[in-house]
């Protein structure tokens, strides 16, 4: 039988890699959580909501991950979509959700070679928990071709 995670991720790293933002914290751009805590504190939901939906909609990664934020307990897929859309704009918070969220299956179906693929971006940030992970899912094939070599690396890597 045909193994389908390394082609799978080949095109996904080389079909979304090449066109892909850079990874970077979001939390400060245009909002943040303190605002967000005190628009909802101050009764003011809808009206953030609001503001968040046409910054989120213009782009901003910031707004796309704060409605997927303010949406994670009550309406988990449109969570899951605005978190997406963070990930994709480059947000740093919003990729360590992607990644933990197609490894865990909750919300959406279990996908592995997409959360390596979350994964792999995140670890190519410098963060250790990431780095982690990678190691790990290089070890065992999940969601990736087992390589203890790349398996190795990454391990070392997190120990830096």
């Amino acid at each position: 039988m045909l193994n389908m995670k390394l082609p799978i991720t080949i095109l996904l790293l080389f079909g979304v890699v090449a066109c892909s933002p850079s990874i970077d914290s979001c939390l400060d751009d245009g909002i943040s959580m303190e605002q967000v805590q005190t628009y909802i504190e101050q009764g003011r939901r809808d009206e953030l909501l609001n503001q968040l939906q046409i910054r989120a909609n213009n782009g901003e990664a910031a707004a796309q991950y704060f409605l997927g934020f303010i949406y994670w307990a009550e309406e988990p897929e449109t969570s899951f979509e605005w978190f997406k859309a963070s990930a994709e704009s480059g947000c740093l918070e919003g990729v360590s959700y992607l990644a933990q969220t197609y490894l865990d299956g909750t919300v959406v179906n279990k996908n592995e070679p997409q959360a390596f693929y979350w994964y792999l971006r995140l670890a190519e940030t410098g963060d250790n928990n990431a780095m982690k992970m990678v190691s790990h899912m290089y070890k065992t094939g999940q969601g990736v071709e087992k390589d203890l070599a790349q398996s190795r690396e990454w391990a070392t890597k997190s120990w830096q």
